[in-house]
């Protein structure tokens, strides 16, 4: 009887043990809106834990939206959670929530665009990539879940820039809190520091450009706002602002006149990363900051971000100098410089799209795909080919969902655009 009664005491020990050892789980499942109501088809949601267990990663993971907004997360560990969605073009929101075990909770957000920043504080490890030949000016991006990826990319402003009162930028691998605003909504989306481990950096007030800067003498560089923008590039060729051969412009409406012209800077001037100007006609996505320059009768806006991808930090003047008089005053003008041209359909796609290009003249084609951060993923079309419209399938079965650009190039013709894998 009391071996009975032992055996009986240690199965439910045992299983309390168990139980005990494993994780209660729930789910994280919403819709996201448009500011109009409409669901938001292809914006990135993350889920990021908000108090982590000691001695645990904090819990992170990011999915897009599927045509009618819906997402979900499953197996999400019990807690406080912050859900995060954006998309280009369209705004940014955030709600907080808890999970329970063995329940599904339910967020809606609706994105909306702001003219201030949306603040957030962030921990995590510090990543520092460069200076080298690829990134002549240092990145930093924090790691915020101990992956060894940057979830967030964080701007310090130019090289030259060092607050008062002490301050650093941080070292490879450290251990940082920081506070700041969102800026952009890329893969990953870049926070301007406003604090650094409790010490001040810059003020959430100085503006989104901020720092001033070289820009000439007809532009103002405290003028500087934050703006984004969606269209079609036109490439022209000529005397460029800063002694460059090619001048660039957007249109958002596809009518002429261009409604914006876009400074990449100098020629010379690369961020590194595989991250390439448009050819003409390319459907571009731009995150910049739209400069006042009293003699220029079309808006000025230097590039921060191209489809998603980092170009400069907000502030940094680098490869960009005086503007050239004659280039700020005379109207836009010139032949474009290229007719090559492609698209794929669908777009979102899952999991095959049909990628469509024309090129202007004969010789070495070359079709391939990469992923958000330049590396090459697979070589669709490599041989010589006449000139025509070819259409070419892709399928992303074997890859996971998310942002993939492929980049079409023929003689000294390129063509790059952004796709998205939804599953």
């Amino acid at each position: 009887m009391l071996r009975h009664i032992f055996l009986v005491l240690t199965f439910i020990v045992l299983c309390s043990a168990l139980a005990f050892a494993q994780p209660m789980m729930g789910n994280v499942e919403g819709t996201v809106y448009l500011s109009g109501g409409q669901p938001a088809w292809g914006a990135w949601v993350s889920l990021d834990g908000l108090n982590p267990p000691p001695h645990h990663p904090p819990f992170h993971e990011g999915i897009l939206t599927q045509p009618n907004g819906h997402f979900s997360f499953h197996q999400v560990p019990v807690g406080d959670f912050s859900v995060s969605a954006w998309l280009p073009l369209q705004g940014w929101g955030r709600d907080v929530t808890e999970v329970h075990a063995n329940q599904t909770t339910h967020v809606t957000i609706t994105l909306e665009q702001t003219d201030s920043l949306v603040e957030l504080d962030l921990d995590g490890d510090a990543i520092v990539v460069g200076p080298d030949q690829m990134h002549p000016v240092p990145l930093y991006f924090l790691d915020t879940n101990g992956d060894g990826q940057g979830e967030f990319q964080l701007s310090f402003g130019p090289p030259w820039y060092q607050p008062p009162g002490g301050a650093t930028r941080p070292h490879n691998n450290d251990d940082i809190r920081i506070h700041g605003g969102l800026f952009t909504y890329g893969i990953p989306p870049m926070l301007i520091v406003y604090e650094i481990n409790g010490q001040f950096w810059r003020s959430d007030m100085d503006g989104h450009g901020g720092y001033g800067g070289d820009h000439g003498d007809d532009c103002d560089p405290d003028s500087v706002v934050r703006i984004e923008l969606g269209g079609h590039a036109i490439v022209s060729s000529g005397p460029g602002w800063h002694g460059e051969e090619h001048l660039y412009a957007l249109e958002t409406n596809h009518t002429p006149p261009p409604d914006f012209r876009l400074d990449f800077g100098a020629d010379s001037y690369s961020p590194g990363g595989g991250v390439a100007r448009p050819s003409n006609n390319d459907s571009i996505e731009i995150v910049g900051g739209q400069i006042y320059c009293p003699g220029e009768q079309t808006p000025i806006v230097i590039v921060y971000e191209i489809n998603g991808q980092y170009w400069r930090q907000p502030g940094d003047t680098t490869g960009m100098g005086p503007m050239h008089p004659d280039a700020v005053t005379r109207p836009f003008a010139g032949s474009p410089v290229s007719s090559l041209i492609a698209r794929n359909f669908p777009n979102p796609f899952n999991p095959v799209t049909t990628i469509s290009y024309s090129i202007p003249m004969a010789g070495r084609v070359r079709l391939t795909v990469f992923d958000v951060t330049g590396r090459e993923m697979e070589n669709l079309v490599d041989g010589f080919q006449p000139a025509g419209t070819y259409s070419v399938p892709w399928d992303g079965s074997a890859f996971a969902s998310g942002i993939y650009f492929y980049r079409v190039t023929v003689g000294d013709l390129s063509f790059t655009s952004r796709m998205v894998l939804m599953k």
